[in-house]
């Protein structure tokens, strides 16, 4: 039995899950949560084992819901802006061969990587600023550049993937 993670779930919902609290961590820095990996790594290597498993798949499910949003967002705000965002034909991409299948999916996975992770930063943002008086201003003219790059990125593979979705003889 295999029991590796896949790639696609590692890229598209692990690591924006990842970015997340690596956002909040570094938004809460000054606050003691990293005293509990300290205490946990002072007492017993199976404590931080149990914590180190429950962060990766707490990041996971995090992941997943930024997923469930960005299924929400295309569903009902994408699809409805077409001058900006273009369309998908999905009963075109899934009658293709697997090897275009394939194709088809390294592309997707990494749009899906784009739209999560826009979605952690922006979520992290905002609930950090909800708990700190003080922001960091490097860190977040940072952040607001990766939304940027990750946005036009984004929009950039779902044109490629709705181009590629369109033709007849892809």
């Amino acid at each position: 039995m295999k029991n590796n993670l896949p790639f696609h779930q590692f890229i598209a919902h692990f690591l924006p899950g990842f970015l997340f609290y690596l956002i909040l961590f570094f938004s809460f820095i000054d606050w003691k949560f990293y005293n509990i990996i300290n205490i946990s790594c002072n007492y017993s290597i199976g404590i931080f084992t149990i914590i180190f498993g429950v962060f990766i798949i707490l990041c996971i499910i995090t992941g997943l819901i930024f997923d469930a949003i960005r299924n929400i967002f295309e569903d009902y705000l994408l699809n409805k802006i077409q001058p900006f965002f273009a369309k998908i034909n999905w009963e075109h991409i899934y009658s293709l061969s697997e090897e275009k299948e394939k194709r088809f999916n390294k592309y997707y996975q990494y749009y899906i990587f784009d739209i999560n992770s826009m979605i952690a930063i922006l979520l992290s943002f905002l609930l950090s600023f909800f708990f700190i008086q003080d922001y960091n201003i490097f860190f977040i003219i940072v952040a607001i550049i990766v939304f940027f790059i990750l946005l036009i990125d984004a929009k950039s593979l779902r044109k490629e993937i709705s181009e590629n979705s369109n033709k007849t003889n892809v």
